[in-house]
Order: C-alpha cells, then structure tokens, then sequence
C-alpha cells in the first residue's frame, strides 16, 4: 500500500482590494457620445450607446464604481441584452451596485484586462449576469463584437452564442468577499482567464444556471456544455477566516438549477459547490429528469478540494428528483475534511437521487472524506448510481456509498480501473438500510473491474440488507481483476438480516491472496445465503475464510475454480455451513475444481456441516492433493444425514516427507572452509549420493568450488534435493 498523495498546486491569487480613488464610468465615443458620467450614481441612458433590435450596445474608456455607488443601465422594454465593452485597458474595480431598469434584460461586461468585485460589489437587476475577460462577444449569425474599437465589430440583431479569446486571456477575474446574486431561474457566469473567488465569496442563482470558465489559450467558449481547448486556466475556491465562511457556488431552489466549471486546474479550500432542492413549504413544482439541477465540473489537469464539497442533495420534505453530478479531470484528490463535505447525490425527500459519475484518467485519491448517492431513511426514492473511470483508485479512511434506508431501491456502483484499487481503513458500500434503519427496496450491485484490488487494515466491500422482517434482497458483488488482495481484517461481504436473499460474490482473478481476512456471504435470517465463486489462476490463504453461511437457513454454495495452485495454511477455512433449526436448513456444498496442486496446511478446514438440516457436500478435483495430517474435511450433520465427500486427486500425506532440520548447525566454520585442492589437472569424477533434503555433515566429502570442464563432472544426487558444492 503506497501512501495517499495529495496534490498540491501553487496558485497566485489576488488577495487585495484596492479602492479606486474616484469611480470611473467614461464613455469612448465609439457607440455613443464621449463623456464622464457623474457620480456617485451613474445614470447610463440608451441614447448613450446604439440599439439593434433587442441588443443594447454600450462602450466604456473605464468603468469603475466605489462602495456605495452604483451603475444603472435604463431603456425599453425591447432590450433583452445590454452588451457593455470597457475599451482603455483598465482593469475594472467593482464595489458597489451594479444594476438595470430594463424588464428581464441580460447584462454584459466584457473587459480583457480583467474584472475585480469586492466586498460591497452586488447585483440589482431581474436579468442574467455575464461577466468576462473574452476578447470578443460571437452572436449566433456569425458576427462578432469585439473588445478593442481597432476591431471590425458588427453590432447583429442575433442572440449572443459564445466568448471569444484571440489569444491567451490577458485578465483573470477576482471576487473577494463578495456576494454576487440573480433572481430565479436566471444566469450568472464568470467566464476570462484565472477566476478566483477569495475570502469567502459567494455566487447564487437559485433555481438558474451558474457558469465558471476559465480559459488559457485561444478560441470560442459557450458556457454550459464541454469546449475544446489546448489549454485551459485556474480556478481556485477559498474560504475566509471567520467559521462558516465558505466559498459558495450555489443553485439551489425549489428545483435546484445548474452548474458549469471548467478549467485546467481547480482547487478549493473550505469550498462548496450545491445545487439542492430545498423545501420552502410555499410552492410546488413537479420537476421532469431534465429539469433537475446538475453540476458538471471538467478539469484538465487536476481538482483538488479539501474542506469542500459537491452537492446536488434534496432536501427532507421534497418531491423533487436530486441532480446529477459529473466530474472530468486527470487527477483528483478529496482530502480530509468536515463530516459534510465529500461528493453527494443525497435525498432526503420523495425523489430519487442523483447519478454520480467521474472520470479521472489517471488518480482519484479519496482521504478521510468520501462519495455518496444515498436515499434517505423511511422515504420512497431509489439511491443513484455511482460510476467510477479511473487510472488508479485510492481511498484512505474514506468512502464510497450507493444504498437506501427507505423502500427505495439501491444504486448500482460500477468502478472501473485502468490500473488499480486500494482501499485502506475504507468502505465501498451499497446496502439496504443500516444498524439502525431497515430499508425495504431492492439492493444494488458492485461492480469492479480493475488491473488489482487490495482491501486492507479493516477495509470492507459490502452489499447488505439490514431489516430484520421482510423479503429484502441484499445485492450481489462482482469482481474481474488480475491481482486481488485482502490482508489485516480486508472484507467482502454481502449479507441479509431479513427474510431475503443476501447477495452472490463472483470473484475473477489471476492471483488472488487472502490473509487474515475474510471473503463471505451471510444469511442473519430466514433468506438464503448467497454464493461464492472465486476463479483463479493461484489463490492463497492464510489464516483466512471464505465462507457462504446460514444462520438460520442452509448455507449457500462455495466453487473455487483454480488453474494452477490453491495454497491454504494457518487454520484458514472454506465454509458453506447451515446452523439452521429446519429440516430444509441443510449446509451448502463446495466444488474445488482443476488446480494443479492443493495444498492444505495445518488446521485447514473445508466444512458444509448442517445442524437439523443435512451436511452439504464436498467435492474437489486437482491433479495434486497434499494436505496436513490436521487439515479437516467435514459434512457431518449434528441431527440429520451426513453430506458426502467425494476427492479425485493423487493424495499425499506431506507428513512423511518432512525432515527436521537442527535449529544450529555444528562446524559451520568447516562448512564453509572447503578441503578440495583447487587443481584444474587430471580432474577425476566424484559421486555422492544423499539423503533426500539433509544437509552436508562436516565430515562429509564435498567438491571445491571450481567447475569442471565439459568432459570433466561431478555429479551430486538426491531423491528431492540437488545441490552441487
């Protein structure tokens, strides 16, 4: 197990606010008269710039306002978009209110050398907000309104498609503790080169859409679905120092709205990043899978969060759907954090919850925090699905978690691995209520497929039911590796508490190591145990158990299909018992088939027993049976008829064939020190014959370490033991 890395990113961020001496709102004269509005409220009339139908067009030399000031944009009700340029090559300092007069209308600020709101900075206006670093705004019949007045703009009646940069983003785009707010439904995006929302700032566009771009080379960027880019920049989430004060993205409503991130690099400390459904107990809304909230985060490089978390959970009380969650990136490390903070897809309410799926093409790394699509206690919706495809998976202390404590039904939990996953004091879980709560939905199933997995220090896989009345079936597991290992208390484990089924473990491996650990399926109840089939090239086992048990049914059925060698030693054990008080309770069977050698150790037990059922049966089949004379094979039944046994192998007792050896060895010193003339003439031939595995006396005649030539030998023969001095 190799330690958890975490990634650590350097990130210049902009943690100061300057305020400007004196606001600044100057027209250029390009669109409109050229003049410096007065303050301390600046008054932009659409005479001031040029309408185009339902495009408002305006062009600024500067464009700066203080705490308590503000900037109002007036016009008709016609206008639909305000679409503002600041052309001096000025950065934009804003700290106060931005606002418009005009009905629904959207408002654009598009200024290359960067945008800076502060701690006053807020929005009064009923519109989308867009804020931008972009060299050009595109509309959709093609034409382009750009930045610089040097550039042939065409002021198009068409509706706006995308940001355009010509070349790598000169300014980034900086909010420090600043609250930026839309009405429902609305949009508010971000879209430049490195964003950074410092100091506990906060964006909120409940029930709308939220876009984050952050762009580092050229092309055309349309916010809520995947660009293409050769390089992409910054985005970074800080929380300011007083508790509580996190870095907000939030859409959270009535339906919960979207969100859209993507960049090269993001990192959030004490960030959260939520589109809830949110229980206000004033309106209703029947919301459509389309209609969900969904939070889509693409990352080129890397995502790094610590103290931070990604929610698109509903809220108890809710008929609502929970979102979806996508996630994109190379690397991703969720680092230690608070009880809250992880990946979440949760309901708590009469909706289902979400699908989680991340794509992570090299590391997901998951420490001390975790994922989760979880239905909650006593409600109706299914749990999502959790979809993992990754290079190499690695919890610690951490969790993966698809289930329902309700009547909903469980998630499925696919993960798939180019490499490899680990899992160290962690639980990957998909389970039908808890210790406390039974759940009466359908469990959902594991899926792993992997290069290897290990399951180590007291990790668990499991799938399980945990209400004691009722047919609740718990899920099955399956795993196709090439290398699987469980060590220090690693588990898989799929149990019932109830009356259903616990769930089959299909299990595919080259070589498989199971060491003081456990590999089961386990029936607390009236429902039947499930099976166990483990296939294997070589499987291993020492001090650990594999077992298909019924406590109060039979047992299931256990098949280990080995090609070459199956190894077991220190009391390790393949069980299939029943302790079951009906007749029918009978202990399940195993089938050991095909390995090439069997080699059962020092009290090594297979068992089928039955207690009032009958014994299962026991029937292996390699081509070489070695076992200790305490290895055990039992089908016996306590009150009923026996289970039958049945072997075809060559048997060897490996007791007769065992020597002793001294624990010191007299005349070491003469062992070492060879007597044999070192002569390389007139060599003559030597032949000792030993005992099979003793090692030479002292006195013994031994060769020197000189080799002979072709037509010179030595020959040194035993039965087991070659070895040539």
């Amino acid at each position: 197990m190799t330690t958890p890395k975490l990634l650590v990113m350097s990130v210049p961020v902009l943690i100061s606010f300057t305020s400007v001496s004196h606001a600044e709102v100057n027209l250029d004269g390009t669109l409109g008269p050229k003049i410096d509005l007065p303050g301390p409220h600046f008054l932009i009339k659409a005479n001031m710039g040029q309408q185009h139908r339902a495009n408002l067009f305006h062009s600024f030399e500067a464009f700066s306002i203080n705490r308590g000031e503000s900037a109002t944009f007036t016009g008709p009700e016609s206008v639909a978009n305000i679409i503002s340029r600041v052309t001096g090559g000025k950065e934009s300092l804003i700290d106060g209110t931005l606002a418009s007069k005009i009905p629904n209308a959207n408002l654009y600020l598009l200024n290359p050398h960067g945008i800076l709101f502060g701690k006053e900075a807020s929005l009064d206006l009923n519109g989308s907000f867009h804020a931008s670093t972009a060299d050009y705004l595109q509309f959709e019949d093609g034409n382009r309104f750009y930045a610089k007045p040097s550039e042939t703009s065409l002021l198009s009646i068409a509706p706006l498609s995308s940001f355009g940069f010509l070349n790598k983003p000169q300014g980034n785009i900086t909010l420090k503790g600043s609250h930026l707010q839309v009405e429902d439904e609305k949009t508010l995006s971000l879209i430049g080169g490195d964003l950074n929302l410092v100091d506990g700032s906060e964006l909120f566009a409940p029930d709308g859409k939220i876009n984050l771009i952050s762009a580092a080379s050229p092309g055309d960027v349309v916010p809520g679905v995947s660009n293409s880019a050769e390089k992409w920049g910054k985005i970074t989430l800080f929380a300011g120092q007083k508790p509580n004060e996190y870095a907000r993205v939030d859409t959270s409503g009535l339906m919960g709205g979207d969100i859209f991130i993507q960049g090269g690099h993001f990192l959030s400390v004490g960030g959260q990043i939520t589109s809830k459904v949110i229980n206000t107990d004033s309106e209703t809304r029947i919301s459509t899978p389309e209609q969900r909230g969904k939070i889509t985060l693409l990352a080129q490089d890397d995502i790094n969060m610590t103290f931070s978390n990604i929610a698109v959970d509903a809220e108890e009380g809710t008929h609502h759907d929970a979102g979806d969650i996508l996630i994109e990136t190379r690397t991703m490390a969720l680092n230690p954090s608070c009880p809250t903070c992880g990946i979440s897809s949760d309901t708590s309410g009469k909706g289902n919850s979400g699908d989680i799926t991340i794509t992570a093409s090299e590391d997901l790394t998951i420490t001390g925090t975790g994922i989760s699509a979880v239905s909650g206690e006593g409600e109706t919706g299914n749990a999502g699905n959790i979809h993992l495809r990754v290079g190499q998976l690695t919890l610690y202390a951490g969790f993966i978690n698809s289930g329902t404590l309700g009547s909903g039904n469980g998630g499925i939990l696919d993960i798939q691995s180019s490499h490899g996953v680990s899992l160290d004091r962690s639980l990957i879980s998909n389970s039908i209520g808890d210790a406390k709560t039974g759940g009466t939905g359908k469990g959902g199933h594991i899926d792993i497929k992997a290069l290897s997995l290990e399951i180590i220090n007291g990790s668990e896989l499991q799938t399980g039911a945990f209400k004691s009345t009722g047919k609740v079936d718990a899920g099955d597991i399956q795993i196709e590796v090439e290398h699987l290992k469980l060590e220090n208390s690693g588990t898989i484990i799929s149990s019932n508490a109830g009356e259903g089924k616990s769930g089959n473990l299909v299990i595919s491996s080259i070589d498989a190591e199971v060491k003081q650990s456990l590999i089961t399926s386990l029936s607390n109840n009236k429902g039947s145990a499930g099976s166990i089939s483990l296939k294997a090239d070589n499987l291993s086992m020492d001090s650990g158990v594999i077992a298909s048990l019924g406590t109060k049914v039979g047992g299931g059925n256990t098949t280990i299909a080995v090609q070459n060698r199956l190894y077991l030693i220190n009391s390790s054990q393949i069980t299939a018992e029943s302790i079951g008080t009906e007749k029918l309770d009978s202990g399940g069977n195993i089938t050991i088939s095909n390995p090439q050698f069997a080699i059962f150790g020092k009290d090594t037990q297979l068992l089928t027993k039955g207690f009032v059922g009958t014994g299962g049966n026991i029937q292996i089949n390699a081509d070489y049976l070695i076992e200790s004379p305490t290895s055990v094979r039992d089908a016996r039944s306590t009150f009923n008829e026996d289970g039958e046994i049945w072997v075809n192998a060559s048997d060897e007792d490996i007791s007769k064939n065992l020597t002793v050896l001294p624990e010191k060895f007299p005349g070491l010193p003469l062992l070492v020190d060879r007597c044999a003339n070192l002569n390389q003439e007139e060599l003559s031939s030597f032949r000792i014959i030993t005992r099979d595995g003793v090692m030479h006396a002292p006195g013994d005649l031994q060769t020197s370490f000189y080799l002979p030539e072709d037509d010179e030998n030595i020959l040194v023969q035993g039965t087991d033991y070659k070895s040539l001095y």
